[in-house]
């Protein structure tokens, strides 16, 4: 029992590493050098198992929000 959860760990570690590195490698406003976001790459892959669902919770959020309606002006009255 024990191995298959830590296969199943892995397993998902991998997958959101694959994830988080193509999105970060197709990002072009940051630079690949920079030790911070590889930082947050290898970070977000170990810690998956809080990071997949808070960003669940994110998309969701912005997804189900009310978006803000802006008024038209109302057309002027031409009362001759």
């Amino acid at each position: 029992m024990q191995v298959n959860f830590v296969t199943l760990y892995l397993t998902v570690a991998l997958l959101v590493f694959c994830i988080l590195l193509s999105i970060y490698w197709s990002d072009g406003s940051v630079t690949k050098t920079d030790r911070k976001s590889w930082t947050v790459v290898v970070l977000g892959a170990i810690f998956w198992f809080i990071v997949i669902p808070s960003s669940v919770v994110e998309i969701t959020y912005k997804l189900l929000k009310p978006k803000s309606r802006v008024r038209e002006p109302n057309p002027k009255r031409n009362l001759s």
